[in-house]
């Protein structure tokens, strides 16, 4: 048959040398891994066409054939619906009360280098550091040992919370930059759905035009086998399946297509493809993927096949786009450990490839290993005419420099199993009763239709003669019940009797079904509050809080609920972390040998310009640390908590708590109210330094006036005290005066007596006159030293502003 010149039934060796790893060799390894795609995959994910059942489900679309196999197994005839019946997604809130949480939840990540060399380098610059930390503390002088240890002390915690080198500087920046640019909370987010829906997540990361790009992988062009790990990467064998466009398929492919290929490939775009002996048009071609079309797929989802014609022969969809399979594997490859001695005569050991020249000259040993290698190659179309392209070992190795042998594709994914378990995801566990809350639904609406109230009978032979039917309806709209009791039968053993003589008839009816509706719906809420059970979804997570209630109640049990759901999102979390990790490794091939510029936004909305050196960062391996979601979010209410109390009481400036609410990480945040405190803290001990400088101050001239007025006292006094002894003086020197006169007046006789006393009584007069301004001046004296006593006494204290 054609088919047995393309088709392979065993995987190829691969502990072979790269010689022998031929075209041929390629192909087969691609064509296995094809067929192995259809045929099965791993035990413990879910099989596509159960995702794919889950999704219809989630986006309200519901398959009667599931309803049928999960509410009747057995056959027997319960009364549920065989035809397409409305859907009523009522799990759909659980599913979306947890992805708002993931989205809400606060993801703190950070890049720190791992491997060996590298963390001794960033040892040996901390001890640089600080030794010319110490240095210059030392040539300043001006502190003390107390000081210079409080100093050290703080400088310690900036390098076990702060210190970065310029590598992780720049890797950080690097990845908060892509996050950003690539929308990774969006991604992680529908990731998390695929989680919930699906029971599995994967992520893709690959080089495109010199950039590390990271997609989601649509989990129904997956397939995988070899492990029962709830890792992807630790499978050894990975196909993709997509159909993609003609042009998507030249951008990415094109520049590694032949000639031949082209020719190939502008039949497949035509449509002009032969398979399996007969000449095929696109409108011929047929494809679905694992129950796309449920008349393929039977109640076990195996397939059946018409005219020997399986998925692998066709190189369409409905739609027309191309077939494009993606196989990735591990294969094997020779490696030698060579072993030498160092400038210091350590032994040290290096893994080269087996085509290295061993130096023997050198002191060089060598021991071969075989170690895995990861292989990719891409198969385009379908059947004995499939283009191959880009076959060979793949980019990015992802190997470590401890283990060499360390490999995968560059798929990032989780299976949400138990053990080796098949994975059951949030919407299996509520498919039952979302199935029967449809059906009951379903039943409500037929109870509603045929729900009718109370009935008027009609009773034709007591109908008044003569009357029609519209005219008896009349007068009872009118409340108006016509009959005529003395009308004869016509018919029957009533014939030639009146009407009113036969046993009477009620005139009402009772179409009431009210009770059965009651019963409906007290079934929907019963359905509804067991899925809440079922998930550990509380009425208090969804919102629904009852008055009674206390504050107390209420958050426990909304903890108590978000602890059933925990697990999830903390494996949820860790993939993250080793999405990131994958994603720097492909940032550090696709940076090798070139340097990479970027502006870099920072919390505050400012824009920095950042200029990474591709050799420096291609050179160390980085982890990704990662803080526990649900402390950091806790965390993070508090900080937000604690900033708007500094704000409001003036601890913290206004610009300040604008830029902590616009910082998404709680790192940048804490350090954000520390350094607020610290300068807070700064300001206060100045403002005490001031005060206290200000109270000296105000002592000092406190006692300078004080000085001022004893002074001031002192010299009034010795004033005083000269006014008086003057004003003594000059009495004692009048009295003197005047006695010399009289002694003079007496020794000359009384002719001279009358010109002498004319002359004491001027004398007097004089000295009377002196007298009289020596005690003006003495008032005078004494009311200025009053007027500056009171200056002095109402001058105004200096008064001291605090900062």
């Amino acid at each position: 048959m054609a088919e047995e010149k393309y088709t392979v039934t065993k995987f190829p060796p691969q502990r072979i040398s790269n010689s022998h790893k031929t075209k041929k060799w390629r192909e087969d390894c691609v064509r296995f891994a094809e067929n192995m795609s259809v045929l099965g995959s791993s035990s413990v994910r879910k099989s596509k066409r159960k995702i794919k059942l889950n999704y219809e489900l989630y986006g309200g679309k519901i398959d009667m054939r599931d309803v049928e196999n999960i509410l009747n197994p057995e056959g027997i005839d319960y009364g549920i619906p065989t035809k397409p019946i409305q859907h009523y997604p009522v799990m759909n809130a659980k599913v979306n009360i947890l992805l708002g949480e993931e989205w809400n939840t606060q993801f703190e990540d950070r890049a720190v280098i791992t491997n060996p060399t590298s963390i001794s380098e960033l040892e040996q610059e901390k001890i640089e550091a600080v030794k010319s930390r110490i240095q210059e503390e030392i040539a300043m002088g001006v502190m003390d040992q107390q000081q210079l240890q409080a100093a050290m002390q703080q400088f310690q915690m900036e390098f076990n919370y702060e210190y970065q080198d310029i590598r992780e500087k720049n890797v950080n920046d690097l990845l908060n930059h892509y996050k950003k640019e690539y929308n990774f909370e969006s991604m992680y987010n529908d990731g998390f759905e695929d989680a919930l829906v699906a029971g599995m997540e994967v992520y893709y990361n690959y080089i495109e035009c010199g950039e590390p790009m990271v997609e989601r992988v649509n989990l129904k062009e997956l397939s995988f086998w070899g492990s029962t790990s709830n890792r992807i990467e630790d499978y050894p064998y990975v196909v993709r399946e997509r159909y993609l466009s003609a042009s998507d398929i030249i951008d990415m492919w094109g520049d590694k297509m032949s000639a031949s290929d082209y020719r190939k490939f502008d039949q497949i775009t035509r449509g002009e493809i032969e398979g399996n002996g007969t000449i095929y048009t696109r409108d011929d071609y047929y494809h679905f993927r694992y129950g796309d079309d449920p008349g393929f797929v039977d109640k076990d989802g195996f397939f059946s096949f018409e005219d020997n014609v399986s998925p692998n022969e066709i190189p369409f969809d409905i739609s027309g786009s191309i077939r494009v399979l993606e196989v990735f594997w591990k294969s094997m490859c020779e490696i030698r450990a060579i072993h030498y001695f160092d400038e210091n005569g350590e032994e040290q050991v290096k893994f080269r490839t087996a085509d290295y020249i061993l130096d023997e000259n050198a002191g060089e040993t060598e021991k071969k290993y075989w170690k895995n290698e990861a292989w990719h190659g891409v198969m385009i179309g379908a059947g004995k005419d499939a283009i191959f392209v880009d076959v060979g070992p793949c980019q990015v190795q992802h190997n470590r420099m401890g283990n060499p042998s360390r490999c995968h594709f560059g798929f990032v994914g989780n299976i949400y199993n138990n053990n080796d378990y098949e994975a059951m995801t949030m919407v299996d566990m509520m498919k039952p009763l979302s199935y029967k809350y449809d059906v009951v639904m379903h039943k409500l609406d037929e109870l509603i239709a045929r729900n009718k109230g109370k009935l008027v009978i009609m009773d034709g032979a007591r109908v008044p003669a003569g009357w029609s039917e519209e005219k008896w309806a009349y007068f009872l709209n009118l409340g108006i019940v016509a009959v005529d009791s003395f009308k004869e039968g016509a018919i029957g053993q009533a014939k030639g009797k009146l009407a009113g003589g036969v046993a009477n008839t009620p005139f009402i009816a009772d179409a009431e079904l009210s009770g059965s509706i009651q019963a409906m719906v007290e079934q929907l809420m019963f359905i509804d509050n067991s899925m809440k059970d079922l998930l550990g979804i509380t009425p208090q997570r969804m919102g629904n809080v009852q008055n009674r209630e206390t504050v107390g109640g209420v958050e426990r049990a909304v903890i108590q609920s978000s602890n059933i759901t925990r697990r999830m999102e903390m494996r949820h979390n860790d993939l993250k972390r080793r999405e990131e990790e994958c994603f720097l490794e492909y940032a550090k091939i696709a940076m090798r040998g070139k340097n990479k510029k970027f502006q870099f936004i920072m919390a505050d909305n400012t824009v920095r310009n950042v200029t990474i050196d591709g050799v420096a960062f291609a050179e160390p391996d980085y982890g990704i640390v990662v803080e526990n979601g649900y402390d950091t979010q806790a965390l993070s209410q508090k900080v937000d908590m604690i900033a708007q109390a500094n704000a409001q009481n003036g601890l913290m400036s206004t610009a300040s708590y604008l830029i902590l609410q616009q910082t998404v990480s709680l790192s940048e945040k804490i350090r954000l109210i520390r350094r607020e405190e610290m300068e807070m803290r700064q300001q206060q001990q100045e403002a005490q330094q001031a005060q206290q400088q200000a109270e000296q101050q105000k002592l000092q001239l406190e006692l300078q006036l004080k000085q001022a007025e004893l002074e001031l006292l002192r010299e009034n006094n010795i004033r005083d005290n000269e006014t008086k002894l003057l004003i003594e003086q000059l009495k004692a020197q009048a009295n003197a005066d005047i006695k010399s006169m009289e002694q003079a007046v007496t020794d000359d006789g009384s002719d001279k007596r009358e010109e002498q006393s004319n002359d004491m009584e001027k004398f007097r007069q004089q000295m009377e006159l002196e007298r009289r301004k020596l005690d003006t001046q003495l008032t005078i004296s004494r009311e200025a030293n009053r007027s500056k006593e009171k200056i002095a006494a109402m001058r105004p204290r200096t008064s001291i502003t605090k900062k």
